[in-house]
C-alpha cells in the first residue's frame, strides 16, 4: 500500500485547556486526526468501498499478484462484476505479495474478475473468478496468482509513428490514430486508418500521434475491437531472428529526402512488441515510401461547406416568411421581384 495510503498530519493546539478537559481532549483531538487518516488508508486509492448489506452472501479469496513473476506489494488489486466492485484486496501479513479479499455476491456461479491499481493507473486482468455463495478460495499458502503483463513502453519518431504488437488488450490514447497496411504499389506502401478505442493483442499496426512521445501500454479485459481490414504488416511480441535484408521496418531512407517508410533491415534481432513487413522491394530499391489519407483540414472542411446566406441575399414571400424558392412574387431588399 505504499504510496497509495494518505495519512493526516498532526497538529500542535496553542489554545490553552482547562486541567480536566486536557485528558480527554487529547484523546478526541488523536481520534479526530488519526482515525479518519486510517481508514482512508482501507479505502484503495482509486477504488471505491463496498457496502456489503448491498449483497445477500460473500467469499473469501486469498490472490498474489505479480508482473512478470515478481511479486508486487505497493499495489491495490480489487474483484469486480462488470462496473461493480465487489472487494478490495488487504496486504497479507504472512507472505508478501499475497492479498486477501472478503468478495460479496448473490448467486453462486456470478462471474467476476480482478483490475490492478499499479503506480497510479488500473490495469485490468483476464483472470477470472466465479462467485461461491460463502465459500472460500485460495489461502496465503496456495493463492490464486495473477501473473500481470509488464506494460509495453513506445516512443514515436519525430513525424508521430511508430508501429506495436501488444501480447493483450489495450486501451488506445485518445492522441493516438491506428493504421493497417492495405496495399502495395508503384514503390508505396498505402495505409489505412481503423477507428478501434481497444487495439486486440497480437494484431500489428502502425500508430500515428502529433509528434515524438513516449506512451505505456497496460493490459485491459475489455473486449477489443475487430480489425478485419486488409493488413499486410506482421508483428512481434517477442524478439524474433530475421535474416538480415530480408524484411522492412519502418524508419528513415538512408540517402535523399529521408522520407519515412518501410526500409530494408539490415540486423538480424526485431525487438518485441513492433511490426514489419514481410516484403522484397523491387530491384534497385530498398523499401517503400510510407503513404496515408490525411483527415480534411479545418480549411478543407470550410471550403465544403456551402455559404451562409446574408441578410441582403434573403428573399420573403408577401406573407413575410423565407421564401422557398418555388417562384411567384418575392421581396428583397424591401422591393418586390418576381421569381422565376
Amino acid at each position: 500500500m505504499t504510496g497509495l495510503i494518505k495519512y493526516r498530519s498532526f497538529v500542535t493546539l496553542s489554545v490553552p485547556l482547562p486541567s480536566w478537559e486536557g485528558p480527554r481532549t487529547a484523546i478526541l483531538l488523536l481520534l479526530f486526526l488519526v482515525i479518519p487518516g486510517y481508514l482512508q488508508a482501507q479505502t484503495g486509492g482509486m477504488f471505491d468501498d463496498v457496502n456489503p448489506y448491498d449483497y445477500y452472501g460473500n467469499m473469501s479469496v486469498s490472490v498474489e499478484v505479480r508482473m512478470n513473476g515478481v511479486p508486487l506489494q505497493d499495489i491495490t488489486p480489487a474483484v469486480f462484476s462488470g462496473n461493480s466492485i465487489r472487494g478490495k484486496g488487504t496486504p497479507s501479513s504472512q507472505k508478501p505479495g499475497v492479498y486477501f479479499f472478503t468478495v460479496y455476491g448473490d448467486e453462486t456461479g456470478e462471474p467476476l474478475y480482478f483490475k490492478v491499481l499499479y503506480e497510479g493507473r488500473v490495469i485490468e486482468v483476464d483472470t477470472g473468478l466465479s462467485f461461491i455463495y460463502n465459500g472460500i478460495t485460495g489461502s496465503p499458502g496456495n493463492p490464486i496468482v495473477i501473473d500481470l503483463p509488464a506494460p509495453v513502453s513506445m516512443t514515436t519518431c519525430t513525424e508521430g509513428w511508430a508501429t506495436t504488437c501488444l501480447p493483450f488488450d489495450a486501451a488506445v490514447p485518445d492522441d493516438i490514430s491506428v493504421y493497417v497496411a492495405s496495399q502495395i504499389s508503384d514503390g508505396v506502401l498505402k495505409v489505412k486508418e481503423v477507428p478501434v478505442t481497444v487495439l486486440p493483442k497480437n494484431v500489428p499496426v502502425l500508430l500515428r500521434a502529433s509528434g515524438q512521445k513516449k506512451y505505456e501500454w497496460l493490459s485491459r479485459v475489455a473486449d477489443a475491437d475487430a480489425i478485419t481490414d486488409m493488413n499486410l504488416l506482421k508483428g512481434t511480441t517477442e524478439e524474433t531472428t530475421v535474416e538480415a535484408g530480408s524484411v522492412l521496418t519502418l524508419g528513415h531512407a538512408k540517402d535523399g529526402d529521408r522520407e519515412l517508410g518501410f526500409w530494408l533491415y539490415n540486423g538480424t534481432t526485431i525487438p518485441a512488441n513492433r511490426a514489419y513487413l514481410d516484403y522484397t522491394p523491387v530491384a534497385g530499391t530498398r523499401g517503400l515510401v510510407l503513404q496515408w489519407e490525411e483527415e480534411p483540414t479545418v480549411v478543407d472542411r470550410q471550403m465544403n461547406v456551402e455559404p451562409k446566406q446574408t441578410a441582403a441575399d434573403l428573399r420573403y414571400d408577401l406573407s413575410g416568411r423565407p421564401s422557398k424558392g418555388t417562384g411567384g412574387l418575392v421581396i428583397n431588399k424591401g422591393k418586390k421581384y418576381l421569381e422565376r
